[in-house]
């Protein structure tokens, strides 16, 4: 089951809040209308898969920006003697 959060993004994500001047109400009939095609489901698939995209690539930056990785045995003893000799 999706969370209601997740889908409040997918939902803005395809049809912006107010953009269009829709309601919340008119998103969900359009995408429950969406639902009962195969060509409503590819495109509401395609609408998807930018922001989901993003979402991963946000999570993986963060993730790699939190994690430290060990310097190899070299680069520490390059970087011990750069610093003693400034």
């Amino acid at each position: 089951m999706m969370s209601e959060n997740l889908l409040e993004e997918l939902l803005d994500s395809i049809f912006p809040r107010n953009a269009y001047g829709l309601t919340q109400g008119d998103r969900e009939l359009i995408i429950a209308q969406a639902l009962e095609t195969e060509e409503g489901r590819a495109a509401l698939a395609r609408a998807m898969v930018e922001p989901i995209r993003n979402a991963l690539e946000y999570q993986g930056v963060g993730r790699r920006m939190l994690m430290a990785e060990e310097f190899p045995q070299e680069t520490k003893d390059l970087l011990h003697e750069i610093l003693e000799n400034c």
